[in-house]
């Protein structure tokens, strides 16, 4: 189910506000598909670069991470099904879809070193730093 932003306006909406919202960001076909894309954070510390992508109801085999080009790139497949009887009435409901996202990496990234695991329906993805991007202090000589 898609989100909309609500508007009051305390009068009744022209046709051209009407037709305003359908062109709003947040009222198009992507946003239907929101389920399927994972919501990420991203965080750095002075080793690294951690990406987090919720996945809830995924394991590892479901997820793949790749790197191709210095973009980093989290796809999958969700399968779910859920089967319940109750008072007669039998339903049945399914979701299956693919989903992709991707992100464009720094040149500080030493991209031989990253490390991914799935725990809990969260995603985590290791960026290391490259030696030469990691924060290192300088001696200044006093004469």
């Amino acid at each position: 189910m898609a989100l909309i932003r609500w508007r009051n306006s305390g009068v009744d909406w022209p046709l051209s506000s009407m037709i305003s919202l359908f062109n709003d960001p947040l009222f198009s076909e992507a946003e239907s598909d929101c389920a399927l894309v994972p919501a990420t954070d991203i965080r750095e510390t002075e080793q690294a670069i951690v990406l987090t992508a919720e996945l809830p109801g995924l394991s590892g085999e479901d997820v793949k991470v790749s790197v191709e080009n210095n973009v980093l790139t989290i796809s999958g497949e969700k399968k779910n099904e859920s089967e319940s009887e109750q008072d007669g009435c039998r339903c049945s409901e399914r979701v299956y879809g693919r989903f992709e996202r991707s992100f464009v990496l720094s040149d500080n990234v030493d991209q031989a070193k990253i490390a991914a695991e799935v725990r809990n329906g969260v995603l985590s993805v290791t960026l290391p730093k490259s030696e030469q991007a990691k924060p290192h202090s300088i001696e200044v000589k006093v004469n």
